[in-house]
């Protein structure tokens, strides 16, 4: 008795105790075995009623979960999910085939629900609701309202601020291509502002007026030149659109204000005057307000020229001409740097406008060289001494040329080459000087 296996003759599960009286999987009553009872085994044929007792206890909680479809969109799908899930234990040649015709009549998008039509077995009502859940199920579309979520191109806004950030470009300005270029010329008779395209045409005259117009300093956008004017019986620092409209000035003092240059915002002007009883350097707003003095000493200081980011100028000081050398200053705490010491007349730095280099002025021989030298010093390399009395050269915009000016010809003009010194060409031949790049 102790070796005989007990089974429940109501599911056919065998039991873990011999002498159970109930079924410890269906709770089913399970009758006393007598000592003369033939072999338990015969109820094996009994097994394959597990399949539907077994099916019957998954069916509270589809009743559960077809509640929940029906009162919950996006739960529908993850039901039939896994519904579809359960499939496998019902008859799979019955379910094939509502679900390839569900197909056909809807498309792929309804496939995940088709798959719970199969899931309703045939014995009992309570799983035909889960027939009609599919169906609902087609409203996904609801779904495709996610695109709504679409509204993110109204992040293309942002490439509206292109255009805005454009307006202060000086390319739309610029006629040529490669820019801008303002000079001074006397062949009108005498000093008067010009401009012109960086390929030499379209040249035309800003000013008119019987007393000198002197060393012109276009604006980081192109749109307005500094410049000074002895119209009023001193050199003061005068303001003029690239039009030759909205003149105005700027510096009113007894003193020789001269040699303007705009910093790379546009917003502050430097300059070099004499009105502390030296030349020293200078900063003001663009419209002339807050003067601050720069430099201070005995020595002349003169031609300053901004940093690319504004923070330094680069200049020539020296107790005369002579003796000029090349430094650089802090505009935030007056800091000095010398970058040349060579005892030959050093002058008229310009800085890079990618702040790599500084191109100068040497007389080192019988005649003018153009140079460059590192921000911080260093190696002092010569790029050009090909022509007479070379004065006044600039960096074009890239820093691929540089325009400059000589009296090669007997007359003061304008010429470009390439920043490696090669590339020679005239841009000008009616007279011109002291070209200021845009």
């Amino acid at each position: 008795m102790a070796d005989q296996l007990l089974f429940c003759p109501h599911c056919g599960m065998q039991q873990l105790k011999t002498d159970a009286r109930f079924c410890h999987v269906c709770g089913q009553p399970i009758p006393a075995v007598s000592a003369h009872a033939a072999e338990p085994i015969v109820l094996a044929p009994k097994r394959p009623r597990r399949l539907s007792a077994w099916w019957l206890l998954p069916l509270p909680l589809v009743g559960v979960m077809a509640l929940v479809l029906l009162a919950w969109e996006p739960a529908r799908s993850r039901v039939a999910d896994l519904l579809a899930g359960i499939r496998p234990a019902a008859t799979a040649p019955a379910s094939r085939e509502p679900d390839t015709s569900a197909r056909a009549a809807s498309g792929d998008a309804t496939k995940g629900p088709t798959q719970g039509v199969s899931v309703a077995p045939t014995e009992t009502p309570a799983a035909s609701p889960t027939v009609a859940v599919p169906p609902s199920a087609t409203p996904q579309p609801s779904v495709t309202s996610l695109p709504t979520a679409t509204p993110p191109p109204t992040a293309t806004l942002v490439p509206t601020a292109t255009p805005f950030t454009a307006v202060t470009k000086p390319e739309i300005v610029h006629t040529g291509s490669l820019g801008l270029i303002a000079f001074y010329s006397e062949r009108d008779g005498n000093a008067e502002i010009y401009i012109m395209d960086a390929n030499g045409g379209n040249q035309r005259r800003l000013t008119s007026d019987p007393a000198s117009d002197l060393y012109p300093a276009l604006s980081p956008d192109g749109r307005r030149i500094a410049f000074v004017s002895q119209r009023d019986g001193n050199s003061e620092i005068y303001l003029v659109d690239s039009d030759g409209s909205d003149l105005v000035r700027i510096t009113n003092d007894a003193a020789e204000d001269r040699l303007p240059v705009w910093s790379p915002d546009g917003k502050r002007i430097a300059f070099s005057s004499d009105r502390s009883g030296n030349a020293n350097l200078y900063v003001m707003d663009a419209n002339g307000q807050n003067l601050v003095q720069l430099t201070s000493g005995p020595e002349r200081d003169g031609h300053p020229t901004w940093s690319p980011d504004g923070a330094r100028l680069a200049f020539n000081t020296g107790d005369e001409p002579a003796s000029w050398e090349i430094e650089t200053i802090s505009a935030a705490d007056g800091a000095r740097r010398r970058l040349t010491e060579n005892g030959v007349i050093d002058w008229s730095p310009n800085w890079a406008t990618n702040g790599s280099k500084i191109l100068f002025l040497s007389r080192r021989s019988t005649q003018n060289a153009i140079y460059v030298v590192a921000p911080y010093g260093g190696e002092e390399r010569k790029v050009f001494d090909g022509l007479e009395s070379i004065w006044g050269a600039v960096w074009s915009p890239d820093g691929q040329h540089i325009a400059f000016t000589s009296n090669e010809s007997g007359r003061d003009e304008i010429y470009v080459i390439r920043s490696d010194g090669s590339d020679l060409r005239q841009l000008t031949s009616e007279g011109g000087a002291y070209p200021s790049w845009r």
